[in-house]
C-alpha cells in the first residue's frame, strides 16, 4: 500500500464476539500493527461473562487500542442487537465490520478505506485454518504476518487448495481475482465495510435473524437501495481461527435464506425490526435528499433550496445539488461544502435524447430517497427521467407548489420541510 494513504473521515471497526476472550486477543493482535491507525474499534458483546470485559480493560492498557465495549445481556443468539448498538455508539462515519475470530493482515484496514467509495460497500472473506494452529498461534506469530505466509501455514501442516491463493502476496493478481471470482460481492458479516449513513437509511441490521447469513440480510436490503456490492476478497485478508458452532441449526439457516430472496424480490430497504422499531423513529433516520435547480441567477427559489440544504446537511441527511456549473447556486453551495453535479439544462432539453439518457443514468445510479425540483422548465425534463429511474419520491417546491397543505413553500420553516420529506 502507499505509505502516502490518507483517508478523509472517522473509522470505525466493530468487532463480534461472545464468550471466547482468547480469539479476540489474538484479533486485536492483528490490530496494533496496522498500517493505518486512526480508528476505534467497537466491541460488540452479545452476552459474554466478564472475562472479556477484564480482558479488554487490559488490552486497552497493553495494546494502546482505542476500544470501546458495548454489552447486552445473555438471552440466546442475538448478534445483530449488539451490531446495532454499536453502530449507535460510534460517531465513525466509515464502519468496518468483522469477528472475534477474524485476525487481520496488517494492510486490513488501510484496505478497505482505499476501496471505500460512496454509494457502495465492499465485500471480504477470510482464510480458515485448523484448530491446532489456531491455538498454538501466538503474539509473535502475528506482529511478524507469519499467519499471512503460505510457507509458514504449509510448515505447520495446511495443504494447499484453492483458497490458497487469496494469500497470494501480488496486487495485480488479487486485482485480477476480485473481478473473476464467481463469489456474489455480499456482506459479509466477518469482513464487510459501509457507510454508516447508508447503513442508518435501511434501519441496520434485523434484530429477529439468528445465526445463518444473518448478516447477509442487510446486503440485500443495501443493493434494493442502489448501494452496490464491490467485491474486494482476495484485498483485503483476515485469517479465521477455528471453533465450534452449536448454535447452528440448519432450519433457520434455510428460513434466513428463504427471507433474502423475499427481500431482494419486494426490493425492501427499510427493516421494522432494526435500529428503531417505532415508526415515528424510523422517520428520523437520514435520507440522501437531491436538489435539483438549473437556474443560472440567484432568487428566492435558489435562497430557499440553500438554506434546506445547510440544514438538512447539518442534521444529517445526505444532501446533494444538481445545477448548472457556473450558476450562482453552484458558488454558494460549494462554499458550504455541498457536493455539486453539474448539469445544463433549456426549453429544447426535454426533446433531447442524449441529455435524457445521460439524466436517468446519474439518477437510477445515485437514487436518492427524495428528489426537490423548484422549476417549471426543470420539472418537464426532472419528472420524466426520475419516474424512469425510479425514484419514488418527487417533490414539486416551486413558487406555485404547496407543501404540507400549508402556505406557500417559501414561509414553511427549514425544520417542517425536513419533517415533510421524512413523512
Amino acid at each position: 500500500m502507499d505509505k502516502a494513504f490518507v483517508f478523509s473521515g472517522r473509522v470505525g471497526v466493530i468487532i463480534s464476539t461472545y464468550n471466547h476472550p482468547a480469539w479476540l486477543k489474538k484479533t486485536l493482535w492483528g490490530y496494533v500493527n496496522q498500517s493505518y491507525a486512526d480508528f476505534e474499534i467497537i466491541v460488540a458483546d452479545d452476552g459474554s461473562l466478564p472475562e472479556t470485559g477484564l480482558m479488554l480493560e487490559q488490552a486497552k492498557k497493553e495494546m494502546g487500542l482505542k476500544i470501546k465495549h458495548v454489552w447486552q445481556p445473555d438471552e440466546g443468539f442475538k448478534k445483530n442487537k449488539i451490531l446495532n448498538t454499536a453502530i449507535q455508539a460510534t460517531d465513525a462515519e466509515y464502519l468496518i465490520f468483522t469477528d472475534q475470530d477474524c485476525v487481520p493482515r496488517r494492510d486490513f484496514v488501510e484496505t478497505h478505506l482505499s476501496f471505500a467509495k460512496r454509494g457502495h460497500f465492499l465485500s471480504g472473506g477470510y482464510f480458515k485454518i485448523p484448530m491446532e494452529i489456531s491455538h498454538n498461534l501466538t503474539k509473535k506469530d502475528i506482529e511478524g504476518q507469519k499467519l499471512f505466509n503460505l510457507n509458514w501455514l504449509f510448515s505447520q501442516g495446511v495443504k494447499w487448495n484453492f483458497k490458497c491463493t487469496k494469500l497470494i502476496p501480488s496486487r495485480v493478481f488479487t486485482r485480477f481475482m476480485n473481478r473473476a471470482t464467481t463469489a456474489k460481492a455480499s456482506w459479509n458479516g466477518c469482513n464487510s465495510s459501509g457507510w454508516k449513513s447508508d447503513i442508518l437509511r435501511v434501519n441496520g441490521f434485523n434484530e429477529t435473524l439468528c445465526y445463518g447469513g444473518e448478516d447477509r440480510e442487510l446486503g440485500e436490503r443495501l443493493l434494493n437501495l442502489h448501494i452496490k456490492g464491490r467485491q474486494i476478497r482476495y484485498s483485503a485478508i483476515c485469517v479465521h481461527l477455528d471453533h465450534d458452532r452449536p448454535y447452528k441449526d440448519p432450519t433457520i439457516v434455510k428460513r434466513n435464506k428463504e427471507l433474502r430472496k423475499k427481500i431482494h424480490s419486494s426490493r425492501l430497504t427499510l427493516t421494522p425490526e432494526g435500529i428503531y422499531k417505532d415508526k415515528v423513529q424510523q422517520s428520523t433516520l437520514p435520507k440522501k435528499v437531491f436538489f435539483f435547480n438549473t437556474s443560472r441567477s440567484w432568487g428566492r427559489d435558489e435562497k430557499w433550496i440553500l438554506e434546506n440544504a445547510l440544514y438538512l446537511s447539518e442534521s444529517g441527511d445526505d444532501v446533494q445539488l444538481i445545477t448548472q456549473r457556473k450558476s450562482e447556486l453552484k458558488k454558494r453551495a460549494s462554499a458550504k461544502n455541498i457536493k455539486i453535479h453539474g448539469f445544463s439544462n433549456n426549453h429544447f432539453s426535454i426533446f433531447n435524447p442524449f441529455k435524457l439518457l445521460s439524466l436517468f443514468v446519474f439518477l437510477h445510479k445515485e437514487y436518492p430517497d427524495v428528489l426537490v425540483i423548484s422549476r417549471s422548465n426543470d420539472l418537464k425534463i426532472e419528472r420524466t427521467t426520475a419516474k424512469m429511474a425510479g425514484i419514488n419520491r418527487i417533490i414539486n417546491s416551486g413558487a406555485n407548489a404547496t407543501l404540507l397543505e400549508m402556505e406557500e413553500y417559501t414561509n414553511i420553516t427549514t425544520l417542517q420541510f425536513k419533517e415533510f420529506i421524512h413523512s
